[in-house]
């Protein structure tokens, strides 16, 4: 799950729930219990440019995250400290995704080929992401 400043679809996790707490509103959420591979835009970038001036890693395929699973929920409760921490999140108001899969980057392989790996952490990267989306709220408010 590639998450950051800028993300312009608002129905996606990150910007759904930071968006909606600056706003002084309740988020609506599945249980949060599905976890995924959560991973910066910038380490995204970063690992595609990479790739991209490495002859080496023609042909192959590579994994792109953090190399770690952490639930949805998990990641609400960050953006909410971050965020609003008046503001409760309702979990389970909203149907659970049938036949939603956990994906968890091989990245044994890429820092093998590459030498590349996720470095911002993924409290780094909210924090930067929440307050990216703050800015503009306090400027669009």
């Amino acid at each position: 799950m590639v998450y950051g400043p800028g993300q312009q679809d608002y129905g996606k996790l990150v910007p759904y729930v930071t968006r909606t707490l600056l706003r002084g509103e309740v988020p609506r959420l599945t249980s949060g219990a599905n976890e995924f591979d959560w991973v910066y835009v910038d380490d995204v970038v970063e690992a595609f440019t990479w790739a991209a001036s490495d002859a080496d890693c023609m042909g192959e395929t590579l994994d792109i995250g953090s190399g770690e699973l952490v639930s949805v929920r998990s990641v609400v409760e960050r953006i909410v400290r971050l965020a609003d921490r008046t503001v409760q999140p309702q979990f389970g108001v909203v149907p659970d995704r049938s036949g939603e899969v956990s994906l968890l980057a091989d990245v044994r392989r890429t820092r093998e080929v590459l030498g590349w790996q996720a470095r911002t952490s993924l409290d780094e990267g909210l924090a930067t992401t929440v307050e990216w989306y703050r800015e503009r709220h306090a400027r669009d408010a």
